[in-house]
């Protein structure tokens, strides 16, 4: 547990993918400390028989990212009409920058409002550091408009 949350008594931690993993697959939603130590104790049996590279596989086909969207795939085709390995660079950055509060994301665009512009430009930038982007797809990628489809009825 690394921290209190302002205002409130519960406690607030920072968890690993393989942690939210354990907790998306074996655990449900209650917050107590047995629930984190269970959590610790499936992430350390995950990475022992799965490696870090399956984890994320996992991790990307279970996470949510929406309210009832979950997994790369489906907030891919819910956002973008499409798969995700037809998204363009500034479009993975949107559904990255989503990930610490996906409800809310969700929420702000549909409402029209700004998406996390700062947040997917530090991204774009990481892959530019990480050798996984080139720095002028990059520059195109912020410079495109984000278009998201509106949810169908």
């Amino acid at each position: 547990l690394t921290e209190l949350s302002s205002g409130t008594e519960r406690p607030r931690g920072g968890s690993t993918i393989t942690q939210q993993l354990a907790k998306n697959l074996f655990l449900d939603g209650e917050r107590t400390i047995a629930r984190k130590l269970r959590e610790l104790l499936y992430a350390l049996e995950l990475e022992r028989a799965l490696g870090k590279l399956r984890i994320l596989e996992l991790y990307l086909n279970v996470v949510e990212l929406g309210p009832e969207i979950y997994g790369v795939r489906q907030a891919a085709e819910h956002y973008f009409l499409k798969q995700p390995e037809y998204l363009a660079p500034h479009e993975a950055a949107f559904l990255t920058a989503i990930l610490p509060s996906p409800r809310s994301w969700h929420a702000r665009v549909l409402a029209g409002r700004r998406g996390p512009e700062e947040t997917m430009d530090r991204i774009l930038a990481n892959m530019i550091n990480t050798g996984a982007l080139e720095e002028d797809v990059a520059r195109w990628a912020q410079a495109e408009p984000l278009i998201i489809v509106p949810p169908q009825p």
